[in-house]
């Protein structure tokens, strides 16, 4: 699960840039559109109608994906390799792009140790009732642990919940939300009830309104709950489902993506798709100008008859050291520094991943490669590290190359690669930070 070397990845990389007015995607590229779309819709971050990003989200696909090992969270290095990857700052676009040099803990720790507020006075009351939830919301006190306990139950309601959803969108069904989340909101009920769900919140609600005017004392404790997360050199980050369930057999929703259904609708334009980059990508033998170098590989470019079916999980993260109020205040400002996000893409961190789509049994099956069926496995296989689209299809670490692509000996239409590899990302837009600073004088 290492993260790839970029400059190495030339097989599969994918060029953003805006389709002219006039210009629309050739086939290859209108597919993976496409398959973005439809992909970015059932885990929720792109609306199936407009195909525009829905409720500040943004689906970014990793151009190719990142092979995942089996993980121990028991190991501190698993953690360790976990944590790092999931802390990259992602670019604002359609592809998963890291922002060179930029991580979210230091980010957040440059944030904290700048503390650039003017705090006002506490009268001796409203010290109490802050000194009073603070201690009350420890978390290891007796009131966290009943609220944890039944958060995680909320959690799971709701993720079995998003299971079914997505198990009856994907047979083609009607998925009745309000009969699939009565789990969920009993769930939420006994959050309220046994696990202190609203007097938390009151707690919460409490240390917001007053620390941001006892700033000091805000800021102390957000970079002590920082700090005391570090572990071994690293930000601890957790996940649901756990690192140790990412490879299990639960959890998995089948999708599946035909290439003839696309082209039984009108093509995209620029005015269809906001995400509307010409999805430009080297697949497996491109060369820079974008072409392939054999008729097998143009064979399957163009291809109707392709087909993708795999198994997807969504995998929720949770930075227990972020809170996200330092992002939203308007109570410090850093003047002369480059903005954390102008709330529209721009800025040092333009987006917050909050999941990331994970996939595994990924087939395609296609007429042509049926008939160039011993041209592509051996382009593929002569090709070290290689994918096609968001999929990889082997992977070389320390110049050794693993193979994950199977061919389908029954009848050599398909090719296979079942391990588990991360997809893409689904984010959520920074808004403009340090609010002050955009704020009208």
């Amino acid at each position: 699960m290492r993260t790839p070397n970029r400059i190495a990845l030339g097989l599969a990389m994918m060029a953003v840039a805006p389709l002219a007015k006039a210009q629309a995607p050739d086939k290859s590229e209108e597919m993976w559109q496409m398959f973005y779309a439809k992909l970015g819709s059932m885990v929720h971050t792109i609306d199936a109608k407009s195909k525009k990003p829905a409720n500040n989200t943004r689906f970014l696909m990793c151009f190719p994906g990142r092979f995942i090992r089996k993980l121990d969270s028991k190991i501190i290095a698993d953690r360790a390799e976990v944590a790092q990857m999931l802390d990259e700052v992602p670019q604002f676009g359609v592809t998963y792009t890291p922002i060179m040099g930029t991580r979210f803990s230091t980010i957040y720790k440059e944030i904290l140790d700048y503390k650039n507020a003017d705090p006002d006075a506490l009268n001796s009351e409203e010290q109490q009732r802050l000194a009073e939830a603070l201690e009350a919301t420890k978390p290891d006190s007796k009131l966290m642990e009943k609220y944890y306990e039944h958060e995680d139950h909320f959690l799971q309601a709701a993720q079995k919940c998003e299971i079914e959803y997505f198990k009856i969108l994907s047979e083609g069904g009607y998925a009745d939300r309000s009969r699939l989340s009565a789990g969920m909101i009993r769930a939420d009920q006994q959050w309220i009830i046994r696990g202190n769900k609203n007097l938390v919140k009151g707690y919460l609600e409490t240390i917001m309104s007053l620390s941001m005017r006892g700033t000091q004392v805000w800021w102390s404790d957000r970079l002590e709950n920082f700090q005391s997360a570090k572990i071994g050199g690293f930000m601890e980050v957790d996940t649901f489902p756990t690192m140790d369930s990412w490879n299990s057999d639960e959890g998995w929703t089948k999708f599946e993506f035909r290439k003839k259904d696309v082209f039984k609708k009108e093509r995209l334009n620029e005015s269809d798709f906001e995400a509307s980059a010409s999805l430009k990508i080297l697949p497996w033998g491109g060369s820079a100008s974008g072409k392939s170098n054999t008729k097998a590989i143009d064979s399957l470019n163009t291809d109707n008859s392709l087909s993708i079916s795999m198994e997807f999980k969504k995998v929720f993260i949770s930075r227990p050291w972020m809170d996200w109020g330092v992002f939203t205040s308007d109570r410090w400002n850093w003047n002369g520094r480059k903005a954390v996000s102008d709330g529209k893409g721009g800025g040092r961190m333009p987006l917050y991943a909050n999941a990331f789509i994970l996939v595994r049994k990924v087939k395609f099956t296609a007429e042509s490669i049926r008939e160039h069926h011993t041209e592509l496995m051996k382009e593929i296989r002569g090709r070290g590290r290689a994918g096609w689209g968001p999929f990889s299809t082997s992977t070389s670490f320390g110049g050794k190359t693993e193979e994950k692509v199977t061919d389908n000996k029954q009848d050599e239409g398909s090719i296979e690669i079942n391990d588990p590899q991360i997809i893409g990302y689904t984010c959520t837009q920074v808004p403009p930070c340090p609010a002050k600073q955009f704020q009208r004088k």
